[in-house]
């Protein structure tokens, strides 16, 4: 009789920790296989052992490397029926990619040091880089965030005069002290300067679609140029493949101390202050695509119970991103998986008469996740041979005719 939705039998949990099994012997078991939907026959042994690809642990993620899943097409063949038909192992490698990069722009107006003597304004570059990641649900995996000095121009404005600071065309991050002697000026001929610069570079990383992922740490202070590590977590959901970005955005701020000497006397003077913080623009965005697990699917009642066989049908939402489906049957010490399509629909396989089973199917996607349907439970006919061998039995032994 058809079962509803209860919990997994022992064969089911075996997905994740197979043990091994008594092989099935031949027999109307394991053969004749009829399948719906227009996608091929299949059907064999599993020699005991139930096997999909979420049976075998995940690689470990190494940073900066896209996945690419390798998914063995066996043509839809039962599991087992030869081995290299089974269902391989996913695994989720990363290759060498180009960094996604970005020139971030601050642009610092001009800013009074000493009114009407000292001021300063800036245009500077950050090259951001970062690189495009591809999760599992619910996987972690450790990115970059890069971050190097660009072309800069910091002016000091000193008397009406633009005056550069030698930067060697260069983003400065940190302290730095210059000394320009010998600025002639109308007031007070030539005069020394000497400047204290400090800056500094922030980032705040976000994904832009915070219920795929989450990023830590969100915020980095930047103390050197070089890269930042972040680990980001996959939420855990159903569906197909989900996309969005990670966006970094960069403020970089500056503060300066001035002092003009002339004849050596300090005549002017600026103790350390605050030009501004600036948001650098563009940000830099990362793609970031989030691979949900497949909806599970409904196994319905049974159709067409004989004592050699049963028709299967389900119902459900199958995800664009399905590879095949697994049809399970056990019977407690045997057990057979059918590898379908993901546009079957139906599946009539082959029983052993007078016998109680389990069954249940599992929508399998690209890179290897895998979700189980309920479960139901059945017992198939007794076979036409046994019947009419009980009722000769009982009509010999005059059975029936006492109690008449």
């Amino acid at each position: 009789m058809p079962g509803g939705r209860q919990r997994l039998p022992e064969g089911l949990q075996q997905l994740l920790h197979p043990k091994r099994l008594e092989e099935v012997g031949a027999g109307a078991f394991l053969h004749g296989v009829h399948v719906g939907g227009d996608v091929p026959e299949g059907g064999d042994q599993d020699d005991g052992r139930f096997r999909t690809d979420h049976a075998h642990p995940r690689q470990e993620i190494q940073p900066g490397q896209p996945r690419h899943v390798l998914v063995q097409d066996d043509g839809g063949e039962g599991i087992g029926s030869q081995a290299d038909e089974r269902l391989r192992p996913v695994r989720c490698l990363h290759h060498v990619v180009a960094l996604v990069t970005q020139d971030v722009h601050f642009e610092i107006p001009q800013t009074d040091l000493i009114p009407n003597v000292a001021a300063v304004r800036a245009s500077c570059n950050v090259t951001a880089s970062g690189e495009p990641l591809a999760l599992r649900a619910n996987e972690t995996a450790r990115t970059t965030i890069g971050a190097a000095p660009g072309p800069c121009s910091i002016v000091l404005v000193l008397f009406g005069l633009d005056v550069g600071l030698p930067l060697v065309n260069t983003t400065p991050l940190g302290r730095s002290s210059f000394f320009i002697p010998g600025i002639a000026t109308a007031t007070f001929g030539l005069v020394d300067v000497t400047l204290d610069l400090v800056t500094s570079l922030n980032s705040t990383t976000r994904v832009e679609d915070p219920r795929l992922a989450t990023v830590d740490p969100t915020d980095v202070a930047w103390s050197a140029w070089g890269i930042a590590l972040l680990d980001v977590q996959a939420a855990d959901g159903f569906g197909s493949n989900a996309t969005s970005a990670l966006n970094t955005t960069f403020v970089y701020t500056m503060a300066l101390a001035v002092s003009v000497f002339a004849l050596s006397v300090e005549i002017f003077h600026a103790d350390l202050t605050a030009i501004g913080s600036v948001i650098g623009t563009p940000s830099l965005r990362t793609d970031l695509s989030v691979d949900l697990r497949p909806h599970a699917l409904v196994l319905g009642p049974l159709s067409e119970v004989r004592h050699d066989g049963a028709t299967f049908a389900w119902a459900g939402s199958v995800d664009p991103d399905v590879d095949h489906l697994e049809l399970f049957v056990t019977d407690g010490t045997r057990n057979a998986s059918y590898r379908l399509g993901p546009a079957a629909s139906t599946v009539s396989v082959p029983l052993v008469p007078s016998t109680h089973y389990t069954a249940w199917i599992v929508a399998v996607d690209g890179s290897g996740q895998a979700t189980p349907s309920n479960v139901i439970v059945f017992v198939s006919l007794e076979s036409t041979a046994s019947a009419t061998s009980r009722s000769s039995i009982v009509k010999s032994w005059g059975i029936g005719s006492a109690f008449t």
